[in-house]
């Protein structure tokens, strides 16, 4: 499991160091949500500080305060993870860009999972071994196309910040 923690001030904490494994799961589904709770022991940390005169003791963890869990239910084999700002969406389409020299080149991939964090691809040739995937910006390089498209510019040439056109090397 991976565990983030929703904390104003994890920085004046010590670092968390447990594994976390789901000790209990529930044995009814709620029907309209379609969810189920499950366990899973949390080492707390707690810190005492002293204010007018009494001591007072403050923990880490609350109850009420939001963690995101992430589960793992599924494996995949011979897939292609990237970050998911390494895709852009246009529809049903997904593109990444493959960084050629001074250029990148949007090429198409085929999806087969994604979630907030991912994004897996399957392995079919669209990407080949070695290639340098741009890891995020996806959606910034696909604007700064598509604006090259709209200006009118050939697609073999890219624009620089300073207005200067060169070919494609």
């Amino acid at each position: 499991l991976e565990v983030e923690f929703a904390e104003d001030d994890s920085e004046h904490w010590p670092a968390l160091e447990q594994a976390y494994q789901i000790r209990h799961l529930s044995s009814t589904i709620d029907s309209s949500s379609r969810t189920f709770d499950f366990f899973v022991p949390l080492v707390n940390q707690s810190r005492s500080y002293e204010h007018a005169g009494q001591s007072f003791m403050v923990w880490r963890f609350r109850p009420g305060q939001r963690v995101r869990v992430r589960v793992p239910v599924e494996q995949f084999h011979d897939v292609i993870v990237l970050p998911a700002a390494a895709v852009v969406r246009e529809g049903p389409e997904a593109y990444v860009f493959r960084q050629n020299g001074d250029l990148f080149q949007r090429l198409p991939v085929h999806v087969i999972h994604e979630d907030r964090l991912f994004v897996v691809l399957a392995n079919d040739d669209s990407v080949q071994a070695g290639a340098y995937i741009a890891q995020g910006s996806a959606a910034s390089l696909n604007r700064v196309l598509k604006a090259q498209s709209a200006s009118g510019q050939q697609a073999d040439v890219h624009v620089h910040a300073d207005g200067s056109v060169h070919a494609a090397h």
